[in-house]
């Protein structure tokens, strides 16, 4: 998960790095393996990450981020009232808040954001062994505590699906072709990619018709235009994961949350293509090195 890469130098964070949203999705990976749930799906696992993430954003100096985007923010804004702590009673919390505002007449747009990709992450990855609707409900439900807007849970199951098929073996530059068609961005992108077939690979001229590409799609956070950014950028470098994160960060925008879930699309066909995470970035990441490691031996 490369978001690092896009945020090396926002106040409080160093190189190397992860913003706050790409910990917590480290955290609720550490959470479920360690908890080892036969199906992430199920309603214990959800309450076991609520859990870790209420008593990791309630203590102090729990991390360096200087910015907590919005759906934190809300979160805890709600959550103060009655200040749940079991993972029962903070499960019961975020369902009744989720229904509650699923249900509204005014949504609350700040929710539609990219940013509900990471902590679902996980969610997707650890059910790579179940079928397709097990793995996108898994994080379907979970992203409806966290992001209780009407629309995320159809734009977290594009992703979900596209991910699952990644993982299990599938094409990701026709995955991308797939959600950009249920975007209905296909056609648009179609032109910019056509632009940037006429002109050498790695030139500062393909970079701009991919910047431009990436501003014309969805620069900002929300979540359908940064979707079909992310999906664009996942089509153009199926096979060459360093070049997309990088050309991902020179595009600027929200670059953070997309990069986490567009490194996590690439990295997923890395066994079949061969193009990884290069060394380097493994060996410079900070919370990598304190997370993965736990993560991994947990699921030997």
């Amino acid at each position: 998960v490369l978001d690092c890469v896009c945020r090396c130098c926002v106040a409080g964070l160093q190189a190397g790095d992860n913003t706050l949203n790409v910990v917590c999705s480290l955290r609720a990976a550490r959470t479920l393996v360690s908890g080892r749930f036969s199906d992430v799906s199920c309603p214990e696992a959800r309450a076991a990450v609520l859990a870790d993430y209420v008593h990791f954003l309630t203590t102090p100096g729990s991390h360096s981020d200087s910015y907590a985007e919005s759906f934190h923010r809300a979160f805890f804004s709600d959550w103060q009232d009655d200040r749940p702590t079991t993972p029962g009673d903070i499960l019961l919390f975020a369902e009744n808040r989720s229904r509650l505002k699923l249900s509204s007449s005014v949504p609350d747009s700040q929710l539609d954001a990219i940013g509900c990709l990471p902590m679902i992450l996980p969610f997707v990855l650890l059910s790579a062994s179940a079928n397709e609707e097990r793995a996108v409900s898994a994080a379907v439900e979970f992203v409806k505590l966290t992001h209780p807007h009407p629309k995320v849970p159809d734009y977290v199951s594009i992703y979900s699906r596209a991910l699952h098929a990644v993982v299990g073996g599938a094409s990701v530059r026709q995955q991308a072709e797939h959600a950009l068609k249920v975007l209905d961005a296909w056609d648009t992108c179609q032109s910019f990619m056509r632009k940037a077939a006429r002109l050498p690979g790695s030139s500062e001229d393909r970079l701009k018709v991919h910047q431009n590409a990436v501003n014309h799609l969805g620069l900002a956070c929300y979540t359908k235009g940064a979707l079909s950014s992310l999906f664009y950028l996942a089509h153009e470098f199926h096979d060459d994961l360093r070049g997309g994160i990088l050309t991902n960060t020179n595009c600027g925008g929200e670059n953070c949350n997309r990069g986490a879930a567009l490194g996590a699309l690439l990295g997923a066909a890395g066994p079949g293509t061969g193009t990884g995470v290069p060394q380097q970035w493994k060996d410079e990441l900070r919370d990598g090195q304190e997370f993965i490691p736990d993560i991994l031996k947990e699921l030997q």
